[in-house]
């Protein structure tokens, strides 16, 4: 491991010992209930061993930078995933709406690697050479119950195989995910993760319509300081559809 990565981690654990304090989610969150509603502003990065997305590895060790302006049940969202060695960046774009126990999210997702034959253009749409993908999701996350319900279905970018090695219709690939989680004191949250690929999409080459892809135990920690807070993760992720397994973990810094 890169000693600039040790340091990181070093120094995030070592700074978790200071006083608690009221993460920015809380400011809003106690905001919304005083009947005030405000336009707020909050950020991070991470330092991640991979990037572990639905079952599957998409690099190792990865910065993750983010920043999401909020007001009222509104959240636009920007954040990326770039890889130490340069060969995966992704940036997404995301707005989000809450209702109660209801979040919609619309996502623009690009990506791009370095064996791409095309060169980088983040403004190419174009249905063949074009690298964004645009998500719908629906989650319904009760406040009250243990238990989170995701559906996410792409209408655009992730495409069947055509003729010719072109591409086809849109697949609509979509991702169901089930999470049950606990709270174990001041120490940690744990969470059981269950993911499914539904209708014939990427995550199996387009061969299934229906597959589970994603298991996954993890445990989560949220050192809270006066004006910033440091979430800790460690996940390991089974996907019994490629029969691969990974181990990842996490440090990051929010403000």
């Amino acid at each position: 491991m890169n000693n600039s990565l040790i340091y990181v981690i070093v120094f995030l654990l070592c700074f978790g010992a200071a006083a608690e304090g009221m993460t920015a989610a809380e400011e809003i969150a106690a905001a919304e209930e005083s009947g005030k509603p405000q336009l707020t502003l909050d950020g991070g990065i991470y330092l991640s061993s991979a990037y572990l997305w639905r079952g599957a590895a998409n690099c190792g060790f990865h910065v993750q930078p983010d920043m999401a302006l909020h007001y009222k049940g509104f959240t636009f969202e920007a954040y990326g995933y770039f890889s130490l060695d340069n060969t995966f960046k992704e940036i997404d774009l995301e707005l989000q709406y809450r209702y109660k126990d209801l979040d919609i999210h619309l996502l623009d997702c690009f990506c791009y690697c370095s064996g791409y034959k095309n060169p980088e253009n983040y403004f190419d749409w174009s249905k063949e050479t074009g690298n964004h993908f645009v998500e719908l999701a629906v989650c319904y996350v009760p406040q009250k119950y243990p238990f989170y319900a995701k559906w996410f279905t792409f209408f655009y970018g992730d495409f069947l195989p055509g003729k010719n090695g072109k591409k086809g219709a849109p697949s609509f690939s979509s991702y169901l995910e089930l999470e049950a989680h606990h709270t174990f004191g001041r120490i940690c949250t744990g969470s059981v993760i269950v993911g499914s690929s539904i209708l014939k999409g990427a995550y199996t080459s387009y061969t299934k319509d229906f597959a589970v892809i994603h298991c996954e135990l993890r445990a989560f920690r949220e050192i809270r300081l006066q004006h910033v807070s440091i979430p800790l993760t460690v996940s390991f992720v089974v996907n019994p559809y490629s029969k691969l397994s990974y181990l990842g973990a996490s440090a990051g810094i929010r403000f």
